[in-house]
């Protein structure tokens, strides 16, 4: 029987969609978590704790535990995985993206440079450490946006319009990077504000080859001065010809990354002057997003990554030519959350498949820019894609929520 590790970090939204993955698959699948609050007896067992804050321990921890066993493939789940799978893998000689590749994605200054470099059109940008702005320095160019260089989601992300606004903005932002990063920043990322629409992709590397599984348009605007993460819909509005660009782009930005297998998740901005490729990550896309996708017998996002690394399937994969949306509910200001209420009428609307709410009644919540978590999500399905964004919209509109 196959040996496989699954990374699989404590504050996942998708825990129950990997388990659930791992459980439908004929292989002994260890799941490797990063908190003591997570049982060592579940699974039959079947569940270990590494450290997943430095990876190069951890991959240690995992050279030990993997004595006696013969694992095929290190599977990462959530960005805080990424690290060490790459790590692990690397020390168990497995065939996965080099930790440099995975590095390059998780640090924002490295990756802009190296896509540009490539030759790929992206924003002007510049790294500036906190002394050189606590000296006075401010950017040339206005808007800009300003953001930390290891965080995801939207998490520090803040549009700046003049120069009277930088600093209060930087030191903010500042503060949120110290708050939240693994490894003590130095600095920020600054670059110049694009317009335009966005979309988002999840692919899957497999022998050289970039295969898209979904692409994600996004309908809300996203002008600033901070980044919700509100609506993704697929299938996207592009034209075919406009994704076949983006397949190519994204492509291009895996080679330049040195990424070799796996899953990805990129985001795009488009406008009048081009395609830019904003981010790759190495992992497919985060939160609960994944799980509203449906692929050919029905197979879920997470059991078409499971049985990928066990070497079970391979691309292409069809998705379902229904048209998928999610909704997050995001913090709309710092307090305490008392109530959610008009849920029972939200899940009545047609073409609502299921809400879930995943923080507790009584929780202190923030917004963005500081925030790192969603109230929940709301999931559609229809035959058109203007369905499914009106059914999103019908139920967040039934949905009360009271933050005090």
């Amino acid at each position: 029987m196959k040996q496989a590790l699954l990374l699989l970090p404590s504050r996942s939204y998708r825990a129950s969609g990997f388990m659930s993955a791992c459980a439908s698959v004929e292989a002994e699948i260890i799941i490797g978590v990063d908190s003591e609050q997570v049982s060592e007896g579940m699974a039959g067992g079947l569940v270990k704790r590494f450290n997943f804050s430095d990876p190069e321990y951890g991959a240690r921890q995992i050279l030990d535990f993997a004595k006696g066993r013969d694992f095929c493939s290190v599977i990462p789940t959530e960005e805080e995985s990424v690290p060490l799978a790459a790590h692990a893998a690397a020390i168990l000689n497995i065939e996965h993206n080099s930790v440099d590749s995975v590095l390059a994605c998780q640090n924002k200054d490295l990756l802009r440079s190296r896509l540009s470099a490539y030759g790929l059109p992206q924003p002007a940008f510049t790294f500036r450490d906190f002394e050189a702005v606590k000296q006075g320095w401010v950017p040339e160019i206005f808007p800009c946006v300003i953001k930390p260089t290891s965080l995801s989601g939207s998490c520090g992300v803040v549009r700046v319009n003049e120069e009277s606004e930088f600093l209060s903005a930087f030191n903010r932002v500042k503060k949120i990077a110290f708050r939240h990063s693994v490894v003590t920043p130095s600095g920020l990322l600054v670059e110049e504000y694009l317009p335009g629409r966005e979309i988002a992709v999840d692919a899957l590397i497999h022998d050289g080859e970039v295969h898209v599984l979904a692409v994600f348009g996004k309908p809300d605007p996203l002008d600033g001065p901070y980044f919700p993460e509100s609506i993704y819909l697929t299938l996207s509005r592009s034209s075919q010809s406009e994704l076949d660009d983006v397949e190519s782009i994204l492509a291009e930005g895996v080679t330049a990354l040195g990424l070799t297998k796996g899953p990805v998740h990129a985001e795009f901005r488009i406008n009048s002057s081009g395609i830019y490729l904003l981010e790759i990550a190495a992992r497919s896309i985060g939160g609960q997003c994944g799980s509203c996708l449906s692929f050919d017998n029905g197979k879920k996002l997470e059991q078409v990554i499971v049985e990928y690394y066990l070497g079970e399937n391979a691309p292409p994969y069809l998705l379902d030519e229904r048209s998928f949306g999610i909704m997050m509910l995001q913090v709309e200001k710092n307090g305490v959350l008392r109530s959610i209420q008009g849920l029972e009428r939200a899940q009545s609307q047609a073409n609502i498949d299921s809400i879930n709410i995943t923080l507790p009644i009584g929780q202190v919540v923030e917004a963005l820019p500081e925030a790192r978590s969603y109230l929940g999500f709301i999931f559609a399905s229809s035959s058109d894609i203007r369905e499914t964004e009106g059914a999103l919209r019908r139920a967040r509109a039934a949905i009360e929520i009271v933050i005090s």
